[in-house]
């Protein structure tokens, strides 16, 4: 029995120090007891270095309250909080935004002791975040911005105008919309919590920004919107309503509220955590992973690792990724796997290993902690197609200025020779 615990564990600290997150415990005086290896990575601190309160980790910055706040919470009610991002400093000054998911830790008579969870750098993502949001502000400016559902209303919140695919998102045609208003479509609970934020944001004349609201279909499902508007003001600035657009974010939603309730191997970790054997039969799947392929964590050991790589990913799996590890080294890059289920292929960024067996010295299993990269890849490129059609706008109104002066200028050539 006790061989068995201290495989685990040694298979266990070898997926803790091969993902891509950090994981760390720090104590109920927030001093830092535990951290992974990846610290140096993301942090540039070696693990000794970062032994010291969480807390000097991180900046001024007033977003960074909520998480300490989240922190204090969990200690106190032994209750574990949402995720929350916070802004952070690097060994060399350089600042950075981790994204952080923890929970209070007990000892064995269920005393609070301090926390534990995981932590990944985000700031690449919030960098494209934030070029995507400015591209979606001028777009919206010049063309209103291509949603799910455009819609206007007057400063009591009915709608004026409703165009786009209405049917299809909530089972009523745009004229059975108009007249009514967004809490017409919503739970008396759900109405008077956007009717609040709604009587707030227009009292300040302010923009609605990624409001997410949830409405109830013609035929009774509950669908989650995302909502963006911009106020409507008249010559006076005195304001007359709001254009927007709502957008279907269900399934992305649930998605995330299930990444969320995930537990695993490691208990935090959003990546697929796999083993297999050499020969490829797969041993373990978590939760995450058995998602992203499209398998049955419980039925895992029915499948091989083969099944999942795409048919113009299995000659580098097989000189590359094998090859590596049968020699008794980690590989590490980008691969692509085919959801079984779906028969759709997901992007990842992929960190496989070997682990041998300590007696025996043989390879024992293949791990490999991968990280679906799916949705960066596809933020990049709705940036890249709002700019161009950005693009292709202003060169249009560039043109017809252009014809205009043109214009302009025979018709004064016609004046003087008429005047003649």
């Amino acid at each position: 029995m006790g061989q068995v615990i201290s495989e685990n564990e040694g298979m266990l600290k070898n997926i803790v120090e091969h993902s891509n997150e950090v994981f760390y415990i720090h104590d109920t005086n927030q001093v830092i007891t535990y951290v992974s290896p990846q610290c140096k990575r993301i942090f540039g601190y070696t693990q000794e270095e970062m032994k010291r309160k969480w807390t000097s980790l991180t900046t001024k910055n007033p977003v960074n309250e909520k998480g300490f706040k989240l922190t204090v919470k969990a200690m106190k009610t032994g209750q574990r909080q949402p995720p929350y991002i916070l802004e952070a400093k690097r060994k060399d000054g350089k600042l950075i935004w981790i994204e952080v998911d923890e929970g209070p830790l007990r000892d064995r008579n269920g005393k609070i002791v301090g926390i534990t969870g995981a932590l990944r750098d985000v700031t690449e993502q919030k960098k494209v975040e934030k070029k995507l949001r400015e591209s979606e502000r001028r777009f919206m400016d010049i063309a209103l911005s291509s949603g799910d559902f455009i819609w206007e209303v007057d400063n009591n919140g009915k709608y004026t105008l409703v165009a786009g695919d209405t049917k299809k998102i909530l089972g009523y045609t745009p004229e059975e919309i108009n007249g009514k208003t967004p809490f017409n479509f919503m739970s008396k609970e759900e109405a008077k919590r956007v009717g609040d934020i709604f009587r707030r944001t227009v009292s300040k004349k302010e923009k609605i920004t990624n409001l997410e609201n949830w409405n109830i279909t013609k035929s009774g499902k509950s669908i989650c919107l995302l909502t963006n508007g911009v106020p409507i003001l008249d010559n006076k600035g005195n304001l007359t309503g709001y254009r927007g657009i709502d957008a279907n974010i269900t399934e992305s939603k649930k998605m995330n509220e299930e990444l969320q309730k995930l537990a695993s191997v490691v208990r935090y970790t959003k990546e697929l955590v796999n083993l297999s054997t050499p020969d490829g039969k797969m041993v373990f799947l978590n939760a995450a992973g058995g998602k992203m392929l499209g398998i049955d964590p419980k039925e895992v050991e029915k499948h091989y690792i083969t099944e999942v790589i795409p048919e113009n990913f299995k000659e580098k799996v097989t000189k590359e990724v094998v090859a590596n590890l049968a020699s008794g080294k980690p590989w590490e890059g980008e691969l692509q796997y085919l959801n079984i289920k779906t028969q759709k292929i997901v992007d990842v960024h992929a960190i496989t290993f070997p682990i041998i067996d300590e007696k025996t010295k043989k390879i024992k299993f293949f791990a490999n902690v991968s990280m679906d990269i799916a949705e960066s890849k596809k933020t990049e490129e709705t940036l890249k197609r709002k700019n161009m059609e950005l693009e292709k706008i202003n060169r249009m109104s560039v043109g017809r200025e252009l014809k205009m002066v043109e214009l302009k200028k025979r018709v004064r050539q016609l004046e003087q020779k008429l005047s003649k």
